[in-house]
């Protein structure tokens, strides 16, 4: 399922389309065109918003798809290695993997 311009937009951190929309002084058609037809041109512009709000330079630059990856291997380190601080957060690691591998399969 692919998300919309302002779904996307807000994965990067940005507020709404309208607010990326008065950052960069395109219309939110504009980029919702952009989000349909340049793809890339759309992620570049998204990126290129989040890091000079402040956002995370390499996350930024990471697929929501990988960031979802990463979130599960790091979890799943946590289940593998006892990490988990006891009987409570071993249940709590072992139900967000359970969530993050509904997600993936969506």
């Amino acid at each position: 399922m692919q998300m919309t311009p302002a779904q996307e937009c807000k994965s990067y951190g940005i507020k709404s389309l309208t607010v990326a929309a008065e950052l960069t002084g395109w219309s939110t058609k504009a980029l919702g065109e952009w989000h349909k037809s340049n793809p890339q041109r759309f992620r570049i512009i998204m990126q290129g918003l989040a890091i000079e709000l402040g956002q995370d330079e390499e996350f930024v630059r990471v697929s929501e798809q990988s960031k979802i990856e990463l979130i599960r291997a790091e979890l799943q380190h946590l289940y593998d290695e006892d990490e988990c601080g006891g009987s409570d957060g071993f249940l709590g690691v072992h139900k967000a993997l359970s969530i993050i591998d509904r997600i993936s399969k969506e």
